[in-house]
């Protein structure tokens, strides 16, 4: 069997595009374009355009004059291309780069740093090198979909309640506080770094706050979140439009946070000992590792064994999504709590209620309880089960 070329590639997806009682919209016309690209770089008919083949470095001065991200995001670019990308690649011309020598190029990084930063690199310059080639200064992007193999830790680990309370124990000062208030209200961490003692309304729940049915936490819109950019700490608006929200909170929580802030002397909620912003590498370092790691000299075996050796901050994030799915918590009300913008038809028209939150609140409340490993006081009055049966009671 033999199949004979008749006429050209854009004709022949003139053709497909012409089904009778179709109609062809324009994403339907962006689609035949990029076909028709594609089909030409394979023929060899597309060529940069005459006298635009800029090196890397000039091409790179005009791609970050037109860059709109945050200004922390600015900085992180800024520090790839500086470090890595302009040193290897910067002289060399867009038409001269060839895929092998920037998987070699990738090969030469990962043996110096960890795989997930070599991704990270791998991705902006895949993004610089994407830009050229819709200005048609390039046929095609020869890093499209480079990936180095990461070996960041597993940032889908999932706490069980009692090993994030058991997590928490093992921290000093406001740190284990600052982890049960991630946990349970799935909370970024710059949102509860940069946490003022403003944004919180702990007054009496059931519906006396005029915000909301529980005592809340509000992310504030131009200044909810902590940033650092370039070593350098500074308050800003949270990651997404949608982050600006109120996270309401469980009853034992409030009352933690009511207690913390009675004693507390500085403006901020979780602070280091002498009331500064912690920079996150120095929590990980100086808190959050030792915890996870244990204390060989402690004399309880609980405190001296290993928890949740690939847990991360951003860890206690995917458990809360994973408890509100367990407690059957809506999609509407899931994506509100953790600041991400409504997807897909249920998001447009599935809205929470103050009842939906008014549940979600008393099924963590019950999850708090049931995670003792040791008997509550005899005011806390535990409940008898979990909805659900989502966890599990821990006995000794």
């Amino acid at each position: 069997m033999s199949i004979a070329k008749c006429g050209t590639w854009e004709e022949a997806c003139e053709v497909v595009l012409a089904v009778p009682g179709v109609p062809v919209d324009a994403a339907a016309r962006r689609a035949r374009r990029e076909l028709v690209r594609s089909l030409a770089v394979w023929q060899g008919a597309v060529r940069p355009r005459p006298g635009s083949d800029p090196s890397v470095e000039g091409w790179v001065v005009a791609w970050r004059a037109g860059l709109c991200v945050r200004p922390s995001t600015a900085a992180k670019y800024d520090s790839h291309v500086r470090l890595h990308i302009l040193p290897r690649f910067g002289r060399v011309r867009l038409s001269q780069l060839s895929r092998v020598e920037i998987k070699s190029w990738a090969g030469v990084l990962a043996e110096s740093m960890h795989g997930s930063s070599v991704c990270s690199i791998l991705a902006l310059f895949s993004g610089i090198l994407a830009e050229a080639v819709r200005e048609g200064l390039m046929p095609f992007n020869p890093a499209l979909r480079l990936r180095a193999a990461s070996d960041r830790p597993d940032e889908r680990a999932v706490a069980e309640p009692w090993q994030l309370r058991m997590l928490a124990e093992r921290m000093r000062g406001a740190a284990g506080l600052m982890t049960v208030t991630a946990a349970y209200t799935g909370m970024r961490w710059g949102e509860l770094a940069g946490l003022h003692r403003g944004s919180l309304v702990l007054a009496s729940r059931r519906g006396r706050q005029p915000h909301g049915v529980a005592p809340f936490i509000r992310v504030d819109p131009l200044c909810g979140a902590l940033h650092e950019v370039a070593g350098r700490l500074e308050l800003g608006p949270p990651k997404t439009g949608a982050g600006a929200r109120l996270v309401h909170l469980p009853p034992f929580l409030a009352e933690m946070l009511a207690a913390h802030l009675d004693q507390h002397p500085y403006p901020y909620v979780f602070t280091g000992r002498r009331g500064g912003w912690w920079h996150r590498s120095a929590f990980r370092r100086q808190v959050w590792l030792p915890a996870l790691a244990g204390d060989p000299e402690q004399q309880d075996a609980a405190r001296r064994q290993t928890l949740l050796a690939s847990m991360t901050f951003h860890g206690l994030r995917h458990s809360h999504k994973t408890w509100m799915a367990e407690l059957h918590t809506s999609a509407s009300l899931q994506d509100y709590r953790l600041g991400h913008l409504p997807r897909g038809v249920q998001g447009r028209y599935e809205h929470h209620t103050p009842g939906m939150i008014l549940r979600l609140t008393d099924d963590l409340e019950h999850l708090w309880h049931a995670s003792a490993p040791f008997p509550e006081p005899a005011t806390a009055n535990p409940p008898e089960r979990v909805p659900g049966g989502a966890m599990r009671q821990i006995t000794n």
